[in-house]
This record gives C-alpha cells, sequence and structure tokens, in this order.
C-alpha cells in the first residue's frame, strides 16, 4: 500500500501528489481539493487512473456508502463538512477545525492466471476552517445543542436551526452537555443559527428569549432577557451581538438563579425566519423603546430550548442551602443534614417523632378531608398543636378504657374487692379521677410531641442510618427500659418527700387496693412527672420512631398490668421484676417498691421489700383468710356461698 497526502485551502486549488510505488517512482496523479464553507470536494483525472491500470469501481472514500460523481474527465465526491459524514475524522486545535478524509484507489493486479498482487494507492486530504459559531460544534464532544425545523411561508420545506451555549465572546467554543455549571459572575453567551438556508433573503429572528427554572417552556415563573425582538432594558448585564440581520443570532447575559428552591435554569427562544424580499426584517432597538417597522410577524414562530444551566457556588450553604438544619458546602452542592430528628426523603427537611406517624394518618384520613379548611395547611404550628390535642387525649383514652378493662374483667381477681381497704365506689371513683386528669396531663404532653413532631429530637425512621443497623436497634429498647425505670425510681421517690406527697402524690394513694382504673388516676402533675422520662429519652438518645410508639403504648399497658392484682411472677423473675404484687405493696405500706419494671434500683436505693403475697401475708390471701372465718362462724349454706366466691376468685394466689 502507497500512502499519498493531498493538503488543500479553502479555496479550488490544483494538488499535484506523487505517488511512491516499489516497482516505479514516476508514477503521478493530479488531484483538485475545493474547500468549500460547509463542504469539501475532491476530483481525480480519469485519465491517469486508467493509465495506471485503476478501473472507476476501485475508487472511493473512507465510507464506502458515500459514491462519487464520475464527469467527463474526473471522479469527483462532494463531503459535507460534519463530523462522521463519509467518513470524515474531525481534529481541532483550538483556533481551527480539520475536516480529514482518505480517497482510496484499490485493484487485483493479475499476473497470468497462476499469482496475483493486490494494489492499493490511498490518497489524504483534509480542509481547516478558523472556528466560527456553527463549526466549532464539531470541535467538542456532545455540544450542549438543541435543534429544531424551521419553515418559512413563502418557501417549501424546512431549514435546520440550532441553539447552543459558549464560554466567550469569540463564539468558537461550545459548553459540553452537563459543562454548563457556573456562577452568578460569569456571562453566559447564546448563539442560534439556521443551517443550509438562503442567506441572500433569509433572516432568522428572535422575537423573545427567556428563562424559567424548569425544562417547560410553559412554565409560568420566567424572567425575559429578549422582548420583541429587544433585549430588557432593566438588566444591563443583557447585550445582543446579532439579531434579525442574517441567519445568525447572538446574545449574552450575566448568569443569574431564581429566588427560591431552584437550582437550574433553563433557556427558551421563539425564534421564525423572516424573508427579506417580502418584508423589512430589520429589528431597530433604541434605548428605551423598539421602533415599529413594516416586519409582521411571521405565524410559524417556533420555541427553540437548551439547558440546564447549573448555578456553581462558592458556597452552597450561602443561605443554608435550602436545608431545615445543617447545610455542608461540597463541589457537587448543599448536603443536609439533621442535629435533631431524621432527614426527610426531599434531602432538606427533619423530622422526628412516633406521633409523625401518627398525625399522618390522622391528617390524610380525617383531618384534612373532613375536619380542617383546606387552606390551613398541615404543618401549620398551630394546626399541629390542636391535632395533636385530640390525637394525644384520643389516644389516651382508648388505651386506658380498652386495656384496663380488658384486664379488669379478665384478670384482676375480684375478691379483692371484699378486702376492708377498698373503698366504696372505688372503682367509679378510679375512672372519673383519670377521665378529669388525662386532659390536664396531654398539655405539656403534647409541648414535648411537639419538639419531636418538628425535628428536635433525635428519632429516626431509616434502621440503615446507623452503622449497626439491626443491632442498634434491639439495643436502643433495653436502653429505653432501663434509662426511664431508673429516673421514674428517683421521680416517684421524689414525689412520697413530706414536701410534695400530700400535694402530688396523695390522690393515687388514696386507693389501698388499685384496680386497673387506677393505673391512670394521678394529680396531672403527678402524671406528667412520671411519663417525663419517656419524652426525655428521644432527646438524648436515638431511637427509632416506630420503635419509640410501640415502647409509649407498651409501657401505658404496663402501668395498668401493675394495677391488675395478678401477682402471679415465675419464680427465676422474681428477683428482678417488679411486677403487681411489688406495687400493690408500694400502695399499701407507702415506702417501699418505688420502681416501675425493675427491682434494681429499689435494691440499690434500699428500698426493695419483698413482696407480701409471695410469703402468704398479700392483700389477697387476707381475704381468703376473712372468708374462711366467716364461712366457719356461718351456717352451711353462707359456708357454701363462701366456698363457691373462693373458687370463683382465688385464682391468682
Amino acid at each position: 500500500m502507497d500512502a499519498v497526502l493531498a493538503v488543500a485551502r479553502p479555496a479550488p486549488t490544483l494538488l499535484t501528489v506523487i505517488v511512491l510505488f516499489p516497482t516505479d517512482s514516476h508514477d503521478i496523479i493530479d488531484a483538485e481539493v475545493t474547500c468549500k464553507a460547509s463542504q469539501m470536494e475532491v476530483s481525480i483525472s480519469k485519465c491517469k487512473l486508467f493509465q495506471l491500470g485503476f478501473e472507476r469501481e476501485g475508487v472511493r472514500v473512507n465510507d464506502r456508502q458515500c459514491t462519487g460523481i464520475e464527469g467527463e474527465d474526473f471522479i469527483s465526491f462532494q463531503i459535507n463538512n460534519t463530523k462522521g459524514n463519509c467518513g470524515n475524522i474531525v481534529q481541532s486545535n483550538g483556533t481551527h477545525i480539520m475536516y480529514k478524509n482518505t480517497i482510496w484507489i484499490e485493484s487485483a493486479n493479475n499476473t497470468g492466471n497462476i499469482i496475483t498482487r493486490d494494489r492499493t494507492i490511498n490518497v489524504e486530504f483534509s480542509c481547516a476552517y478558523e472556528l466560527d459559531i456553527k463549526i466549532s460544534l464539531d470541535s467538542v464532544v456532545k455540544p450542549m445543542l438543541s435543534v429544531i425545523n424551521l419553515t418559512v411561508p413563502t418557501q417549501e420545506g424546512s431549514f435546520t436551526t440550532k441553539m447552543a451555549l459558549y464560554k466567550n465572546a469569540s463564539y468558537k467554543h461550545p459548553y459540553r452537555q452537563g459543562e454548563v455549571v457556573l456562577t452568578t459572575r460569569d456571562v453566559l453567551y447564546v448563539g442560534v443559527f439556521v443551517v443550509g438556508a438562503d442567506a441572500t433573503h433569509l433572516i432568522l429572528t428572535l422575537n423573545k428569549c427567556y428563562a424559567t427554572p424548569s425544562r417547560d417552556s410553559n412554565d409560568k415563573l420566567r424572567y425575559f432577557i429578549i422582548e420583541e425582538g429587544c433585549q430588557n432594558i432593566k438588566d444591563n448585564t443583557i447585550g445582543i451581538e446579532e439579531n434579525g440581520v442574517s441567519l445568525t443570532c447572538r446574545f449574552h447575559v450575566t448568569v443569574f438563579k431564581f429566588i427560591g428552591d431552584y437550582d437550574e435554569v433553563h433557556l427558551h427562544c421563539a425564534v421564525s425566519l423572516c424573508d427579506s424580499e417580502k418584508y423589512s426584517c430589520k429589528i431597530n432597538c433604541p434605548q428605551n423603546s423598539r421602533i415599529a417597522t413594516e416586519y409582521t410577524k411571521e405565524p410559524k414562530e417556533q420555541i427553540i430550548s437548551v439547558g440546564p444551566i447549573r448555578r456553581k457556588r462558592l458556597d452552597w450553604c450561602e443561605d443554608n442551602g435550602g436545608c431545615e438544619q445543617i447545610c455542608t458546602s461540597r463541589v457537587e452542592g448543599p448536603l443536609c443534614s439533621c442535629v435533631t430528628g431524621t432527614l426527610q426523603e426531599d434531602g432538606k427537611s427533619c423530622r422526628g417523632a412516633e406521633m409523625d406517624l401518627v398525625l399522618s394518618a390522622a391528617d390524610r384520613y380525617v383531618f384534612t378531608p373532613y375536619v380542617y379548611p383546606a387552606t390551613w395547611p398541615e404543618d401549620n404550628f398551630f394546626r399541629q398543636t390542636l391535632s395533636l390535642l385530640i390525637v394525644t387525649n384520643l389516644g389516651a383514652y382508648i388505651l386506658y378504657f380498652v386495656f384496663a378493662t380488658l384486664s379488669y374483667y379478665f384478670i384482676f381477681d375480684h375478691s379483692l374487692m371484699k378486702h376492708p381497704q377498698f373503698l366504696k365506689n372505688q372503682v367509679y371513683r378510679e375512672i372519673m379521677f383519670t377521665v378529669q386528669a388525662l386532659p390536664w396531663i396531654s398539655i405539656p404532653t403534647v409541648a414535648l410531641f411537639l419538639l419531636e413532631l418538628r425535628g428536635y429530637s433525635k428519632l429516626y425512621d431509616d434502621v440503615g442510618g446507623f452503622p449497626s443497623g439491626w443491632f442498634h436497634l434491639i439495643v436502643s429498647v433495653l436502653s429505653f427500659l432501663f434509662f426511664t425505670d431508673m429516673l421514674i425510681y428517683w421521680i416517684h421517690r421524689g414525689l412520697h418527700h413530706r414536701l410534695v406527697y400530700k400535694h402530688i402524690h396523695k390522690p393515687h394513694h388514696i386507693w389501698k387496693i388499685p384496680t386497673p382504673f387506677a393505673s391512670h388516676a394521678f394529680h396531672p402533675v403527678d402524671g406528667f412527672l412520671q411519663s417525663l422520662p419517656y419524652h426525655i429519652y428521644p432527646f438524648i438518645f436515638p431511637l427509632h420512631k416506630v420503635v419509640y410508639l410501640g415502647l409509649y403504648i407498651l409501657v401505658n399497658i404496663w402501668t395498668i398490668s401493675i394495677h391488675d392484682g395478678d401477682f402471679r411472677v415465675p419464680q427465676i423473675l422474681r428477683p428482678f421484676i417488679n411486677g403487681s404484687a411489688h406495687h400493690t405493696d408500694h400502695h399499701m405500706f407507702f415506702d417501699y417498691n418505688y420502681g416501675q419494671y425493675f427491682t434494681l434500683w429499689d435494691r440499690i436505693g434500699g428500698s426493695f421489700k419483698n413482696p407480701s403475697s409471695f410469703e402468704g401475708k398479700g392483700p389477697l390471701s387476707y381475704v381468703k383468710k376473712m372468708m374462711e372465718e366467716k364461712c366457719s362462724s356461718h351456717a352451711g349454706s353462707a359456708c357454701q356461698d363462701g366456698k363457691s366466691l373462693l373458687g370463683e376468685f382465688t385464682k391468682t394466689e
């Protein structure tokens, strides 16, 4: 194979190319390369081709699909200046762009009928052009570009129209896709041009150009850069280099950002082609007004769009990056995080409460569709406060009545109601005391729920948010139980101090032999103080919000259970669990067994007392003995009634 190089200039030029063969150095091919504005044309002499023993069919360029034009004396190829067309290779040095291709001349040189040798000549040719607004688009990979087809009523067919973004006023260096990340001090250069139209009488006009924060050209939020062909006179950063004078329009504008939570800008231009043979297409823009011209807008105006243009900040957190709490500025943008609460799906807001789950459900199914006006947003502070008061009271009453009733009828030993210290109408009084106390207890409770709801706690909803994942979740349950048991012990013991007992805690000790309905029959201050540890925990330690909701329900059920008179505890757990037997002794003997779940702190604090029921001296044992004495001192029928009574009510002893 023999390589020959043909070099052309942007003008018709006859090139003499010397072809070197191993056997003959005097073969010469005449080639002519013409570099036109958007096309390369190369021709070779048919006469010389045949003299060297080549046939017409053996001539081609890089792409075999591109066929030549055979004239009387020459074989020609006309190749458009676009990357890849007919196998074009494009190279750029920053100031010029070069389109390169090769003519291949091939034939089989047979020597008799025994052997053959292939002969191939390749003639390389190229055209170099100075970069401009159009040609420069071929110099980059995937330029930021938009393309539409424009039509003119006075002519048939359509014309390709392109819109691209450039780095400087030379319009020779276009941006690539994804590369347009600028600061609000940078200037953006925009070029729009038509390819293949008749430049002698067709004019491209930008009727209006505007920016939106989205790709939608119909977005109602928009900022006008050009209106009626003229720049926005209120913005002195806008400049129009060319509009309505040729098939190319150019303008520039300093980069800006839409106020609000918007990260992108998209440009849209309404463009049309004007036939200068029928209209006066020139646009006149004085400093303050536009002079009316004879040009009537063509009905074939179309929108061409390009974007996104992203804002590059020196500090993404200058306005806190849209984050609700903590913003960290990174190269690619702001990173939001939460000191309290959990980062939500929007990546900016922080929420963190189990009441978030309950309140969201209440809003979706009840409050929003049926209770509150549509104009009252769900995240309004006063609406959330009112909603939490409703949900908290309703939830408290449901928990209390459902589980206390179940415990009263299925677990509580009714024979305890025969005890001398069981008060007249005690169950009714316990219920009425609770019903009156719960709304007052809910007021400070709602204040804490509101803090949790608005993200000031360490509640989270993503188990994977911690390196230890599920292990941390399990440990947090145990930690919650031991932490709250410790605080409740000291709070409860403090409430027995003589300075506060008779004012706050004594009402709960009216019930010496409590029933499950006494579980929440507290003075409001007493009830809130003993529930306070449950709320303190998630402000100090991370806790999954679903686990918190479950634990909150569990501790209310446990509070009912330690007032249910069921003294049965597995033998192995008796030294550790503070159950109903322990708490009943607390009600009877005043200063023992202050703990909530465990006996640990009573043992440490010296207030532990082994339950009297475990020693056969508890209230149920007393009732049983009392009934036996009554049975022995009365007639057989009464004794039979007593035995029946004992048989029915002593199952928990």
